[in-house]
């Protein structure tokens, strides 16, 4: 109880805040990122989760994390994951990547989303 509350009170910390056209931080990031993301994808380590692992995701192409099995769409994608790829799919997986085993609701926060891009190319080392 005490981790979802320390948790809950970081989250509305970072709401809190951003604002619009800030510069994207990515310790920021990092806490948005543990709210969104990280029940389905690790960053720290090249391990499988829900989803494939984040480590080293920028400039990496799309569905090939060994050991993890996507879907066919997103193995033919020809995606490059960049900022501009990490956003749209952050917005909406299934608009980027139509057949993808990514079910998620969206975010629809612009700063948000780029906190959490700063917090993925900072991690991988694409800054």
């Amino acid at each position: 109880m005490r981790v979802a509350v320390i948790l809950f009170v970081s989250t509305a910390a970072v709401v809190a805040s951003s604002g619009a056209g800030e510069a994207a931080d990515p310790d920021l990031g990092g806490v948005l990122f543990r709210t969104h993301c990280a029940t389905c994808h690790a960053i720290d380590l090249p391990r499988t989760v829900f989803g494939p692992h984040l480590v080293g995701v920028f400039g990496r192409k799309a569905g090939s994390v060994g050991g993890f099995r996507y879907s066919y769409e997103m193995r033919v994608s020809g995606i490059v994951w960049d900022e501009e790829t990490l956003d749209a799919l952050m917005i909406d997986p299934q608009a980027l990547v139509p057949g993808t085993i990514m079910y998620y609701r969206g975010l629809h926060n612009e700063d948000h989303r780029a906190h959490i891009i700063a917090y993925l190319k900072q991690q991988s080392g694409a800054e």
